[in-house]
């Protein structure tokens, strides 16, 4: 073999080798003490019923950006997930804007995913863009993303924020359909498998630079009563995992595409709607998540 040629593929082979390690050690430093994090900043606010306020430093690293929030099924229904977080950020981050995405519930993930990787690209990108997206709003953004690696930097987007994501679709919708909403674990795994195959070592290392997972658990008896029935449900057929009232927590992450913050102890309606006694108990998750990842 002629040397050059030789030399060549050893170097593209120790590049690619040497990507792999970096991968595998970012996928193995999960902040796991976000977790812990979470739960102190709880406490205090339940303390002090004041939630902690930004430093100037932090106000530096936070504010100018845009903040661009994702919603899952049924979101373009009831309307109220992220009011609370787009109120806070207008009146805390004056140099920064923010704009609520609500997907259809109506069509497929991939059909939305389309529709978003769109609304991403039209968008300015004068500021940097934060990304925040809930449950399957959150398995649609990765799909965009996973369909175009190219949109983070066509897009400036910063970091991505996917919270109990609808990864690999739900039990529960094996139950209605092996189609149409494509949350079904089958649909889902076929989708997503199809697509990870064709990402790059750079693309790879661009998701597990830019992108975060917050994963959930809950007790059965602890699950607000919409969820209830799910709840049963998985515990009963899929009792070897855990999951929170509607997504096995196994299913809420990527292993090797993004950071793994851990897991919170919250149903998967806990972190974004306010019980009514702690109205603002979203916003001590919010600030929190910002802190950490910003």
């Amino acid at each position: 073999m002629n040397f050059e040629i030789a030399s060549s593929i050893q170097g593209g082979m120790i590049q690619k080798l040497f990507v792999l390690i970096l991968i595998l050690i970012n996928s193995v430093v999960s902040n796991a003490d976000f977790v812990s994090k979470f739960e102190e900043a709880k406490t205090a606010f339940r303390n002090q019923q004041t939630l902690k306020e930004f430093t100037n430093d932090e106000i530096q690293r936070f504010d100018n950006s845009s903040f661009i929030m994702i919603d899952g099924i049924f979101g373009d229904l009831i309307q109220n997930q992220f009011v609370l977080w787009q109120t806070f950020l207008k009146a805390n981050l004056p140099n920064s804007d923010s704009k609520i995405i609500r997907p259809s519930s109506f069509q497929d993930i991939l059909q939305n995913s389309k529709e978003l990787a769109k609304e991403l690209l039209n968008s300015s990108h004068l500021k940097k863009k934060i990304v925040i997206a809930h449950s399957r709003g959150a398995a649609e953004l990765f799909i965009s993303l996973l369909s175009d690696p190219a949109i983070f930097e066509m897009a400036n987007i910063s970091k991505v924020i996917l919270i109990q994501g609808a990864f690999s679709g739900t039990p529960i919708a094996d139950l209605i359909s092996e189609d149409g909403l494509s949350l079904s674990t089958n649909d889902s795994l076929k989708l997503r498998a199809a697509l990870q195959k064709k990402l790059s070592s750079s693309d790879r290392m661009l998701f597990q630079k830019k992108v975060f997972f917050v994963r959930s658990e809950s007790q059965a008896k602890d699950c607000p009563l919409p969820l209830k029935a799910s709840a049963i449900y998985l515990n009963h057929f899929y009792n070897s995992y855990k999951n929170d009232c509607l997504l096995l927590s196994t299913h809420q992450r990527i292993p090797h595409l993004g950071v793994d913050l851990g897991i919170l102890q919250a149903d998967h309606l806990g972190l974004l709607t306010a019980p009514k006694h702690e109205p603002k108990l979203p916003l001590v998750f919010l600030t929190t998540l910002l802190r950490e990842v910003l």
